[in-house]
Formats: structure tokens, C-alpha cells, sequence
């Protein structure tokens, strides 16, 4: 250990430590070069300041560390997701969901229990403002059901900022229920709400056909009853 080295010996090192840290290395840096303990080196140099330049260095190396730490984070975040997704494409593929019109029509029950109007029975009303589950709705009930195009009518819900005619061809594309199958939209009064680019509005698709809007009710209330019994 140090504290066995000559006088001389211990000057010169203590001397060398010094003018290293004074070009900038760190205590560990020179603990190694110089082959003395950390607690030695941090004892002669540790009250000595880093020069200027290697302090934005250091500062620089952190702050580049910590993007990079949130680099890789993010990509461990994505290839998870991504493998999750993989497998339920896997999962919905198993299904044939095409060939399956008893579970096509749970799956419409469920959608309808949760975002469909339930008061009135003569028809069957959903409304949503996610364009995906309003096509898997849908989706849904044309392949469970044999639907008329015809029956179907759509209204939108808009807030002031958004375009009229550019919604209406959107949702109409979303749908598939042709434009001449829409009612005038509906403006929702100023609420001094933010303008969101992304919001595409809310749409209430109506199926005049109190058959379906039934069964729809009793599978749902036939599910609910059947797994409550079974708990």
C-alpha cells in the first residue's frame, strides 16, 4: 500500500495525481494509471476542480448516456408491443372469424351492451367516436346478420372547428353506408373546448331492425346471467 512506499516515492506520485487531475482525468483513471488505491487518489485530488471543459464533457457523456438509457427503454417498450401483437394476430387468425358467425354475433352483443342505445328496441343504435371499434362493430353485424345496406343511417357529431363535408366522406369511408344515407350532422354547441386534429367526431349509426336490436339485448343479458351463475 501507499502508506508503505518511500517519502520520495509518495511525493512524486501525489505530485503526478494532482497534475493529471488537472488535466482532467477522474479519481479511478488515476487510481489505475498509477496503481495507488481509490481512497489514496481521492485523498490528494478529490478537492481539486476538473477544468471547466471537462465538466461540459462529463455533463455532456451523462446527458448522452440517459438519451441513450431512454433509446434502448423505448425499443424494449416497442419489441414487447410488437411481440404482443404478433401473437393476437396469431390468436385472431385461429378464429376464422369469417366462419363463425355465433361468436361474430357475441362479439356484436358485447359491443352493442357497452356503446349501444338501449331504451328504445326498435332499432339497433350504436355510437362511438373510435373509427376501429365502429368498423369491428360493423364488421361484425354484417357477417353475423343478413343485413340491408339500405336500412342503415348515420349521423355525426361535430364541433364547430371541424369541416362538414370532409367528415362526412370520412366516416363515410369508414363505414361503408353510402353519403345519401347520412343525417344532417349534429353541432355541438362552443364549449371553448381545443381544437384536437385528431378528433374525427362521434357517429351514431342506426339499423332499422328491432329483430336484431333484440337478440342482441337477450345474448347480452344471456351472457351476463350465464357467467354470474357459473361464478
Amino acid at each position: 500500500m501507499i502508506g508503505f512506499l518511500p517519502e520520495m516515492k509518495s511525493l512524486f506520485l501525489k505530485n503526478k495525481a494532482v497534475k493529471m487531475r488537472k488535466k482532467g482525468f477522474s479519481i479511478p483513471q488515476i487510481s489505475k494509471q498509477l496503481d495507488i488505491a481509490k481512497s489514496t487518489t481521492s485523498l490528494w485530488v478529490s478537492k481539486i476542480p476538473l477544468p471547466q471543459n471537462i465538466l461540459d464533457q462529463i455533463k455532456e457523456r451523462e446527458l448522452t448516456g440517459r438519451e441513450k438509457g431512454i433509446e434502448v427503454m423505448r425499443a424494449r417498450r416497442y419489441l414487447a408491443l410488437l411481440q404482443f401483437q404478433t401473437e393476437a394476430a396469431k390468436f385472431i387468425r385461429k378464429m376464422k372469424l369469417l366462419k363463425n358467425k355465433k361468436l361474430l354475433k357475441l362479439i356484436t352483443a358485447i359491443i352493442f351492451w357497452c356503446e349501444g342505445s338501449k331504451r328504445r328496441l326498435s332499432q339497433v343504435q350504436f355510437t362511438n367516436s373510435d373509427p376501429k371499434l365502429v368498423q369491428v362493430f360493423l364488421f361484425a353485424l354484417r357477417n353475423a346478420f343478413f343485413i340491408e345496406e339500405s336500412k342503415f343511417r348515420a349521423l355525426i357529431h361535430l364541433h364547430e372547428y371541424h369541416n362538414k363535408k370532409k367528415q362526412h366522406h370520412f366516416w363515410s369511408t369508414m363505414t361503408g353506408i353510402p353519403l345519401n344515407q347520412f343525417i344532417k350532422p349534429y353541432i355541438k354547441p362552443h364549449t371553448g373546448i381545443r381544437k384536437r386534429d385528431d378528433y374525427q367526431g362521434c357517429i351514431s349509426i342506426r339499423y332499422s331492425n328491432a329483430k336484431i336490436a333484440k337478440e342482441l339485448d337477450a345474448l347480452y343479458h344471456s351472457l351476463a346471467e350465464q357467467v354470474f351463475e357459473g361464478a
